[in-house]
Parts: structure tokens; sequence; C-alpha cells
């Protein structure tokens, strides 16, 4: 049985008891990891390193300059600028925005 988004995994936890290891026989503990499993592979944005070429064609997409493209993702326009040239790569949170930005547009992240 595959699940698809909007199913109660209360409901399909027998039929994918398989797909993880029980470490109860409590079906409310195996709901909760079955949910949890569904938000790492289905419901977060995914996190990939970016080149400064990409980060200046996204920043360009949204038709923002560098000073308000770094006052939504809450950093200084010196680093936007360094992440353009290569100097310094975005890292932690800075990526996490970026790759929303990227999958989602600037607005999300208003």
């Amino acid at each position: 049985m595959t699940p698809t988004i909007g199913e109660d995994p209360i409901k399909l936890v027998r039929g994918v008891a398989p797909w993880f290891e029980l470490r109860s026989n409590d079906p409310t503990h195996a709901a909760i990891r079955l949910r949890h499993e569904w938000g790492t592979r289905l419901c977060l944005t995914s996190i990939q390193k970016m080149t400064p070429k990409k980060i200046r064609a996204l920043r360009d997409r949204e038709g923002a300059s560098q000073t308000v493209f770094a006052a939504y993702l809450n950093v200084t326009p010196s680093l936007v600028s360094k992440w353009e040239r290569g100097e310094k790569h975005p890292q932690g949170a800075s990526l996490k925005l970026l790759s929303l930005v990227e999958k989602k547009g600037l607005e999300v992240v208003a």
C-alpha cells in the first residue's frame, strides 16, 4: 500500500508497518513515526547547494535588487553579493530560504 498525501496515517499503519521499524505495538506511536517519515519525504522542501550563478539567476527571476533580496532573506546586501561572486556560500537557514524561494517564489518568505 502506498500512502498518499491527505490520508490519515493511523488508518495506514498496519498496511505500511513493514516500511519502518516499529519500536512499539502502540498504533499511536506508529502513526506518529509514519507522519514523521511522510514529512521528511513528501512535505519538506529539499535543500541543495546553490552555485553563485544559480543564486544570481534566482534573484534576477524574482526581479529583485541585491538589497531587496537581502532584506527578504534577512541577510546583508554584501553577503548576497559575496554569494553571487562565489566568495561565500549560503548555509543553514539562508540556504533553506533560498530553496523555498526557488520552489515557491520570493513572496513565500515575505
